[in-house]
């Protein structure tokens, strides 16, 4: 919920978005296009088969209308996270496809006159449909793919059963903007995965600190804005950990400051592997770190911290000192900084390399 990364589950959440931004557009695109069935087909088709098909599509599509309004409700009040946004994926994924599933239907109708006609309306109404898909949702290549698959299989089919030429040669047009409309898909879906990655390195690269790939203050600021009002949702508490590398400057003057940059590297490695996912590490200073952990009581908190103290003192060269504090709803986020600093002196007085 709170990274801010380009990992693999990060560019999910973010297609999971951009799917359901694009779902009112593909519900427009229905809403007209089942109009212009209704009018193209009135006279030539039964009551009884129209009537059966429209109140099918509302059926089908009301749900999934509820569905993307529920989930933007949910991701503007941050119910929805990186933990749980891929079931709501799932559902409106599902939906989709008994959706396509209604329009696949529409080749097998009886209708009553004109059929070479009435194949080619619902060949520009499916492509029509194909083609708002494809814009709408083609940041999930195996979904619109399906789904314009539904569509378009079953129609090029019905137009080759019958051995008239007219037909077989609307079934071969018909095929061939389908076979267009996969080159599309590719195309597109590359793009857009594309822009994705680009805006997610931007941003991580804005929230993080060159030298050791920990966050900055900028992501400090970030994190606390999502993370305090979760907290307070879910009646919960988050701990924070600052840790100080012991006599850093004189390792500095001694070493160099090329080699107190790598010390800063490894010790900032070690954070890395050593925290969890949820968790946030911050390089706070010069060689000073915070660490958020949210979910997270005192005691656990100084487990973790104490397991950092231990990693950093076997794959470093240096040790460090760590104070700890906890969420008080009470207190301002500055007051718990003040709290674990105050933690960290009195290590740093109690003689160093240690957790309080």
């Amino acid at each position: 919920m709170f990274l801010f990364t380009t990992s693999d589950q990060r560019i999910q959440f973010e297609k999971a978005i951009l799917f359901y931004k694009n779902a009112y557009n593909s519900f427009f695109g229905i809403i007209i296009l089942s109009v212009f069935y209704n009018i193209l087909f009135w006279d030539n088709l039964s009551k009884n088969y129209l009537l059966i098909w429209d109140i099918l599509i509302l059926v089908i599509n009301i749900p999934r209308l509820m569905i993307t309004i529920l989930f933007h409700k949910r991701l503007e009040k941050q119910i929805i996270t990186l933990n749980n946004f891929s079931i709501y994926l799932k559902i409106y994924q599902s939906s989709l496809m008994i959706s396509g599933l209604s329009w696949s239907v529409i080749p097998f109708f009886p209708y009553i006159q004109n059929h070479l006609l009435n194949y080619l309306y619902i060949v520009i109404l499916l492509i029509g449909l194909s083609s708002a898909a494809i814009l709408s949702f083609s940041i999930s290549r195996k979904i619109v793919l399906s789904y314009i698959s539904v569509i378009m299989i079953p129609l090029t089919i019905r137009l080759f059963i019958d051995s008239n030429s007219e037909y077989i040669t609307l079934g071969v047009l018909s095929f061939t903007f389908y076979l267009m409309m996969i080159r599309l898909i590719f195309n597109l879906h590359k793009t857009i995965m594309s822009n994705i990655r680009l805006i997610l390195q931007n941003e991580n690269s804005s929230l993080t600190d060159p030298l050791t790939g920990l966050g900055n203050r900028r992501r400090l600021d970030m994190f606390m804005e999502t993370l305090i009002p979760y907290i307070e949702r879910r009646n919960s508490t988050f701990s924070i950990i600052i840790l100080d590398i012991d006599h850093f400057k004189k390792y500095n003057d001694t070493y160099g400051h090329r080699a107190g940059d790598e010390v800063l590297k490894s010790v900032s490695n070690t954070i890395i592997k050593l925290i969890r996912g949820e968790d946030l590490g911050i390089r706070f200073g010069g060689e000073e770190f915070l660490i958020i952990l949210p979910d997270t009581p005192i005691e656990q908190a100084r487990s973790i911290a104490e397991r950092i103290r231990l990693g950093i003192k076997e794959h470093t060269p240096v040790t460090i000192s760590g104070g700890v504090a906890s969420y008080n709803n009470f207190l301002s986020f500055d007051q718990i900084i003040e709290m674990a600093d105050q933690s960290l002196y009195t290590a740093k007085n109690n003689g160093r390399d240690q957790i309080n």
